[in-house]
């Protein structure tokens, strides 16, 4: 009987083994609004992971978990590891230092939007000089925050993307800016259209690229052959 609880305890050990099955990398998401998420688990979100996991077959199983950007800094600040999905290493502190990061996933254009009864023509930042921004809590707007510090322009913040724009609606400040794929849904969703003006001119344009911590540099090569594989699909190609 012996030998039989010895073959019994190799049999679990083998098949209890981290390298036999799938690896499973955790996916952080913190957009939790449209295009990225949008109802019953659709959006650029979910199609990008569905993608990645069938790609992967058996090696690497990803898991997404949609949180807040608090707690995606959170997870990062304990040295957990995994990969945060559309990101641009200029949003993350000590990025270059501590994370990988993947080839452009899709480029990328933050506007700026101002009330359509106030319109603000975009030139260059000295034109924003006087005006009240809105902003998101604990968000990094690049350029903009120089002209905060230094007293040029007010910031006053809100909570959502949605609340944002109500903040612009109301006429509370007068300029917002966005990434160009979430204002336009948005902006269609709540029927906004008539209220509001998005400059021509772009404030900066930026990639989506996806993070991946400092113990993963097999899923950072993983991850860029499977985004070769993305500029076939016709779904991505305007994106990329």
């Amino acid at each position: 009987m012996r030998w039989m609880k010895n073959i019994l305890v190799v049999f679990c050990l083998f098949f209890a083994s981290p390298g036999l099955g799938k690896q499973i990398i955790p996916a952080w998401n913190y957009y939790l609004y449209p295009p990225f998420i949008t109802e019953h688990k659709q959006g650029l979100v979910y199609q990008f992971i569905n993608q990645l996991n069938l790609y992967s077959d058996k090696q690497y199983k990803f898991r997404l978990k949609n949180i807040g950007k608090k707690s995606v800094d959170k997870r990062l600040a304990q040295g957990r590891q995994g990969i945060v999905l559309f990101v641009n290493e200029q949003w993350m502190e000590s990025s270059e230092n501590i994370y990988l990061w993947s080839e452009p996933i899709m480029k990328g254009e933050n506007v700026l939007i101002s009330n359509i009864a106030n319109r603000v023509e975009y030139n260059d930042l000295s034109s924003l000089a006087g005006l009240r921004l809105g902003g998101i809590f604990g968000r990094q707007y690049k350029g903009l925050n120089g002209l905060v510090k230094n007293k040029l322009i007010t910031r006053y913040d809100v909570s959502t993307e949605q609340d944002l724009l109500n903040l612009l609606v109301y006429r509370r400040v007068d300029i917002i800016n966005m990434p160009r794929l979430v204002s336009e849904k948005l902006i269609q969703q709540l029927d906004l259209g008539h209220q509001v003006y998005v400059s021509s001119k772009p404030l900066y344009r930026f990639t989506r690229n996806i993070l991946i911590t400092n113990e993963l540099p097999h899923i950072k090569k993983h991850i860029n052959q499977f985004i070769l594989t993305l500029k076939e699909e016709p779904d991505w190609k305007t994106q990329l």
